[in-house]
């Protein structure tokens, strides 16, 4: 079920909801370049054990509106919002990738109403030591470039969209191609690879600006 409201500032925000909507509430925060269709490829699985998944655009990508010199807090304040729309008082939250950054900053500044904050694969803070260890050499030279030079991630993410216009399996292969192979295989299996070639086309339905200044945000 997708949705937008309109917040106190006057700005669109876009979210979905995906299985037992009477379930424990969960807002799940989107990764880089990502969307509100991100959610299990097995959407059942999510009524089956009675969860709420609620899904929302950050600014600049799908259905929510764009807002600049925004900072990671400012979220916090939007997911509020989106919460007192559905009348829910206390919730769970869940960030994949570029996404936990922002469930940090929810259970930071929401912390009343925070039940439980989960991070999956979260990008970790970058001012501590050896902060690209472990990562492919393709990503640790993209996050030294967006943390020192901002403005080139427009030119990356410019490049990206142009991938977007290819075949689904041409964009799957290339957005799945550094991630390691049990993942590369598990990504090729059911409806995993159409989900995420999905949320990240709708991740770009305004244009690449919206991701690359959130990278920025999230990196810089």
């Amino acid at each position: 079920m997708n949705n937008k409201i309109i917040l106190k500032d006057k700005r669109g925000l876009g979210f979905s909801e995906f299985g037992d909507i009477s379930g424990k509430p969960v807002f799940f925060f989107h990764g880089s370049g990502g969307s509100r269709l991100e959610h299990p490829a097995e959407s059942s699985v999510l009524s089956d054990i009675g969860i709420r998944f609620i899904t929302a655009d950050r600014p600049g990508h799908g259905l929510s509106d764009n807002k600049e010199n925004r900072t990671l807090l400012d979220w916090a304040s939007d997911i509020a919002e989106l919460a007192d729309y559905l009348n829910i008082n206390k919730f769970y939250v869940l960030g994949h990738s570029a996404g936990g950054p922002y469930a940090l900053a929810c259970s930071y500044k929401l912390r009343a109403r925070i039940i439980k904050c989960g991070i999956i694969s979260g990008l970790g803070p970058y001012n501590r030591p050896n902060p690209y260890k472990g990562l492919p050499f393709a990503f640790k030279l993209i996050m030294f470039l967006i943390r020192n030079v901002p403005n080139i991630n427009f030119a990356l993410r410019k490049q990206m969209a142009k991938v977007l216009e290819l075949d689904n399996q041409v964009i799957t292969e290339k957005l799945i191609s550094g991630f390691p192979k049990e993942d590369r295989q598990h990504m090729r299996k059911g409806r995993n690879s159409e989900v995420l070639v999905n949320a990240i086309k709708e991740g770009y339905r305004q244009g690449y600006y919206g991701p690359a200044l959130d990278d920025i945000r999230v990196v810089a």
